[in-house]
């Protein structure tokens, strides 16, 4: 009984979902500027619709990209762009993205327009789960690499993650991982004004998985803003779960992103900023002395040590395998014997010739 319920209501939110939006959400959000271009095509032919609605008041567009296009016109025009063939290509191409951009922002808003609200909420739910989804997807993929269930913290192979494991979150865009850290930000906030706590919850938890520390430090303070001035009690209640998680995945998941974070703030602000000490994680572990480790991080670094020494060797054997292939070398004949050496063919017409030479002889001394 309760399979089926959960099934007519899957079956009732599936068929309330704008597809060709969505679609046209995934492919246009793909790091390929072909895809974008596809995406643009396909949701053009669908809802063919050009009526852009400009209006000096109450315009129906914003109207901030014409008045860019304008501006990058007359600067193209009083700077004398025009005389140069390689600016008069850039600005073209920007144009181009600006007129792109006002043909995306009206199918968006058309979208809204034509659907009911809760159509559109629905819509943009299932991105969400679509993004968090192939973003822990990802994650697992690396957790299995690794054989560590916190890859933050993983120093083998070269500190390949570590660190650096937030760079390959980059979720449906398949761009970089900051995208993906911006739209689960902006998700964040959505799903805040919609006081949905278990999407609020995974967007977060996949916007700290990227690691991006700026965006957590926008977000921070975009969630302080909100938590006082523009929140209930509930929604109080959300954004307080939210610190929690980032204080968290600092201190437990990445601790080593804390450390970053207080030395890129210390660069930007000119203060001094020293690493405190006792934090080992900065270094590789492998590089510690064993006086500075406690017994399981000595442990840890024997390891860590074995498995690199393993992988040196297993590298070392593939060069090998690969420098015995190249030397062995095809024996090839010697040019200097008499297969490679010139042939001296006389023809017929040249045979007679000389004929002709012995038998006149006195008469053609030169020849």
């Amino acid at each position: 009984m309760l399979s089926k319920t959960y099934s007519v209501i899957f079956q009732k939110t599936f068929k309330t979902i704008d597809w060709k939006l969505l679609i046209f959400l995934l492919l246009f959000l793909n790091v390929k500027l072909v895809v974008k271009l596809a995406a643009i095509v396909f949701i053009y032919l669908l809802q063919f619709n050009f009526k852009f609605g400009f209006r000096l008041r109450n315009s129906r567009l914003p109207l901030f990209y014409l008045m860019v296009i304008v501006i990058g016109i007359l600067n193209w025009l009083c700077t004398g762009g025009f005389n140069s063939f390689n600016y008069s290509i850039a600005f073209i191409f920007g144009i181009g993205f600006w007129l792109v951009s006002i043909l995306v922002m009206h199918q968006i808003k058309l979208s809204i327009e034509l659907n009911e609200p809760e159509v559109t909420h629905r819509t943009v739910l299932v991105f969400f789960i679509l993004n968090a989804v192939v973003s822990l997807m990802v994650y697992l993929i690396i957790v299995f690499k690794t054989g560590a269930i916190n890859p933050y913290l993983y120093q083998g192979d070269y500190q390949k993650y570590f660190i650096s494991t937030g760079d390959y979150i980059k979720g449906v865009s398949f761009d970089t991982s900051t995208t993906n850290a911006v739209l689960n930000a902006f998700g964040v906030v959505y799903f805040l004004s919609r006081k949905n706590a278990l999407m609020l919850i995974i967007c977060m938890i996949v916007l700290l998985l990227t690691g991006s520390n700026i965006t957590n430090l926008i977000l921070c303070g975009t969630l302080l803003f909100l938590f006082i001035f523009q929140s209930d009690r509930d929604q109080k209640s959300l954004i307080t779960i939210c610190f929690l998680l980032g204080v968290i995945f600092l201190a437990k998941v990445s601790p080593q992103n804390n450390n970053y974070v207080n030395k890129s703030l210390a660069t930007i602000f000119h203060i001094n900023y020293e690493t405190p000490a006792t934090n080992k994680f900065l270094l590789p572990i492998s590089k510690e002395p064993d006086s500075v480790l406690t017994i399981e991080e000595q442990k840890e670094k024997i390891a860590i040590l074995y498995l690199d020494s393993l992988y040196n060797l297993r590298k070392e054997k593939q060069k090998k395998n690969v420098s015995e292939t190249a030397s062995f070398v095809i024996p090839s004949p010697d040019i200097n014997s008499s297969p490679f050496q010139h042939k001296s063919i006389v023809t017929q017409v040249e045979d007679d010739m000389l004929q002709f030479i012995h038998s006149h002889s006195t008469e053609l001394p030169i020849s």
